[in-house]
């Protein structure tokens, strides 16, 4: 199979994922809309409090992206001549994300709340499986040599910023339900 149908599948699921994180930001904002009813008072005060912790934990996620991933890439792409040393921290950044993704992702399936009724946990608990999978197929592309393959890192890249977008206003309709 040539590389650059590598670059191709792991840019079409960025793509996904990025309408995977639209539908979550969706099931939060419809969240906001219906509130806490059907809600007991205590499970509400136990969903919000590890809500919070999961808002808080997906906050810092989405920075440690930025950081790791974003700039990281953006660095690669300023190396006249990258060589596989410097695919290799790339890479390496991005099996630190999937960790966390991972630490997360676990946590979510573990919850037991009436959160788990609504449609925003399935869509967080896809959202972040798509981004897990997606990662660890970037993570597996070889480093770009032509520059087809470097054009097409370039649209994995645009495309990953957008996907950090849409979670980071996934995150802000969680806010806004859990300030209710």
């Amino acid at each position: 199979m040539p590389e650059s149908l590598t670059y191709k599948a792991a840019l079409d699921l960025i793509g996904a994922a990025g309408d995977a994180m639209i539908k979550l930001t969706d099931g939060f904002k419809h969240m906001v809309t219906t509130g806490y009813a059907g809600y007991n008072h205590i499970a509400a005060k136990k969903t919000h409090k590890r809500l919070v912790d999961l808002s808080a934990r997906s906050a810092m996620l989405a920075r440690g992206h930025q950081s790791v991933l974003v700039y990281s890439i953006d660095d690669y792409f300023r190396i006249p001549n990258p060589t596989e040393g410097d695919w290799s921290r790339v890479v390496k950044g991005i099996k630190e994300v999937i960790e966390e993704i991972t630490e997360i992702l676990d946590d979510v399936k573990k919850e037991r709340s009436d959160f788990v009724l609504e449609d925003a946990y399935s869509k967080l608990i896809e959202s972040l499986s798509v981004r897990k999978g997606l990662l660890a197929k970037l993570s597996r592309i070889p480093p770009p040599k032509s520059k087809d393959e470097m054009e097409s890192l370039r649209k994995i890249h645009e495309e990953y910023k957008r996907l950090l977008d849409n979670f980071r206003n996934a995150i802000e309709q969680m806010n806004l339900y859990l300030k209710q």
